[in-house]
């Protein structure tokens, strides 16, 4: 039982950081597109 819980938080731990890498990925590609905007066509 104890391995069920351990394996429960383990999961969870590991969706959590990944859904932070996932949102920290968005806002880099946000900024990007936001900077390519900005210098207009070259």
């Amino acid at each position: 039982m104890l391995k069920n819980i351990l394996a429960t938080v383990g999961a969870f731990v590991i969706a959590k950081k990944g859904y932070e890498v996932y949102r920290h990925y968005k806002a880099m590609e946000a900024e990007n597109e936001f900077l390519r905007k900005g210098q207009g066509p070259t």
